[in-house]
């Protein structure tokens, strides 16, 4: 019985892994205006012996590399380590690399959820179901069709989690460094769980600073800041609304969920990791000022580690985290036949996201040390 049951998950899961991979294939090849254009472009700069790999950062207003996908190609907003690592794309053909760049993705994703799973000791349906469930959040899906990498952010993080609750803090901080290679809030997560072990965030600052020293990577801040001018119609609803105050309500309003943040992960520091990581996330994707869909993606560890932890025996948090998931989960359904505007489309998620990051704040402020909690 032992056996037919290792031969039907061996089965079941070479039919799964076929199945994303045609996926990736088909996905690749019937989307468009994705933001896997510019990693190629970038790809391409960096094995171009005849330019300079800095130029990486100049904007382009052409498509250079003849790259077979009707889309406009900015400035990288990523690191130079970040570039090198995704150099190797150049060396296959475009839809091959793109289908490639999202079967990894879905990869790692699935890879992520079955680690909050395990890490919720999750076993038989509630390991199942969940998995199944997540794989349709709207985020997810949005971040394939974009051909995005917030997939390989989330696998970075949930393994650093995993990594810390071995008692590897360096590597943990490590794994948040290469994540946040690619996206800077990763040093934010990593500094509200360094206040439960500090070498976490000391590994992870020291590995992020050792990065520039390669030649031309300072310029990634330039170009960070070049990316909040130029694309203001991705900025989070919260900042265009305080933008009429004046600039010192941006930092007024980032202090106050950051201070927040601190104040209960300091008071919860004998809490599990995967729950302070889960206050964390939630808590600067509410602070970054620059805000896509697909940054959503993220959410999935929490959802994954409540719904199947001890935690689901807290009626009002897995109400409010519920609650979150179809607040968030619902524009991606309703924005075309509703024609909603981006901006409504925004503040119903960002209201989603609050409720969730409310919602784990009075957890953890009220009971920090009870069952379920505990490291």
């Amino acid at each position: 019985m032992e056996k037919n049951n290792r031969k039907f998950k061996l089965i079941f899961s070479v039919v799964v892994l076929l199945v994303c991979f045609y996926f990736s294939v088909f996905l690749s090849h019937y989307t468009y205006n994705t933001d896997f254009a510019q990693y190629y472009s970038i790809a391409n700069k960096i094995l171009d012996s005849n330019i300079p790999n800095i130029s990486i950062y100049d904007i382009d207003t052409a498509n250079k590399y003849s790259i077979p996908e009707a889309t406009e190609i900015h400035g990288f907003p990523y690191s130079m380590i970040a570039a090198y690592m995704m150099s190797p794309l150049a060396l296959i053909p475009y839809f091959k690399a793109k289908s490639l760049m999202i079967f990894i993705n879905i990869l790692m994703y699935l890879a992520s959820i079955a680690i909050a799973l395990k890490l919720g000791r999750a076993s038989g349906r509630w390991f199942v179901y969940p998995l199944a469930l997540l794989c349709l959040w709207p985020p997810f899906i949005e971040n394939m069709r974009q051909g995005q990498i917030n997939a390989i952010l989330l696998f970075l993080i949930a393994v650093a989690v995993f990594a810390a609750t071995k008692n590897r803090p360096a590597l943990c901080g490590i794994f948040l460094a290469i994540a946040a290679l690619f996206k800077v809030f990763p040093v934010a997560i990593a500094m509200v769980i360094g206040i439960k072990n500090w070498r976490i965030f000391a590994s992870c600052f020291v590995t992020f600073v050792i990065s520039f020293f390669i030649p031309g990577s300072l310029k990634w801040f330039e170009a960070i800041n070049n990316n909040l001018t130029r694309f203001d119609f991705l900025y989070n609803p919260i900042y265009l609304w305080l933008q009429q105050f004046g600039p010192v309500w941006f930092w007024l309003y980032a202090s106050a969920i950051g201070s927040c943040t601190a104040i209960v992960a300091f008071r919860a520091k004998d809490s599990n990791y995967p729950i302070l990581i889960s206050f964390a996330i939630h808590a600067v994707l509410l602070i970054i000022p620059i805000i896509e869909y697909s940054h959503f993606t993220l959410l999935a560890f929490p959802y994954a580690y409540i719904i199947v932890s001890a935690e689901r025996s807290n009626r009002q948090l897995l109400t409010s985290i519920v609650l979150s998931f179809i607040m968030i989960g619902i524009p991606f359904f309703l924005a075309k036949p509703l024609l909603l505007k981006v901006i409504v489309s925004k503040v119903i998620m960002l209201l989603g996201l609050f409720v969730g990051w409310a919602a784990l704040a009075y957890r953890l402020f009220a009971a920090p040390s009870v069952e379920g909690l505990t490291a």
